[in-house]
């Protein structure tokens, strides 16, 4: 991170913070500008700001990602509610979801305009 007066320029770079190294509070604005895309996606509200999470939906899809927490945290609504932005993004995007404890079929059978293929065994289709 640069910082000039007002202004915060971020570069990407393999060094990690230095010991010693000089460091600032950051402020809503320039955390806006560090995580957010423009005009990207609303995926969440960051807590204890005024602002939502935007983030570039095919990024988001094209890269590997995770969604991490404990049991009753919300990661099936969050994931859910990721898939339902990613295909509003990408209406010809395809999803396969592996649902073993049969929640996201609760949470998505009105997302798909195609009617969803369910498996019950092993070999179905």
């Amino acid at each position: 991170m640069n910082v000039a007066g007002d202004k915060v320029d971020f570069t990407k770079t393999r060094l990690g913070g230095l010991v010693g190294a000089k460091a600032h509070i950051l402020s809503p604005e320039t955390i806006a500008q560090f995580l957010c895309i423009k005009n990207g996606a609303s995926i969440a509200d960051l807590l204890g700001f005024d602002f939502p999470l935007e983030v570039n939906m095919q990024n988001l899809v094209r890269y590997h990602s995770a969604c991490l927490g404990f049991t009753g945290s919300g990661k099936s609504n969050f994931t859910s509610h990721l898939i339902r932005e990613a295909l509003r993004a990408q209406p010809d995007l395809r999803v396969v979801i592996f649902d073993i404890a049969g929640e996201y079929f609760i949470h998505l059978e009105d997302a798909s305009a195609v009617p969803p293929k369910i498996c019950g065994g092993v070999g179905e289709v």
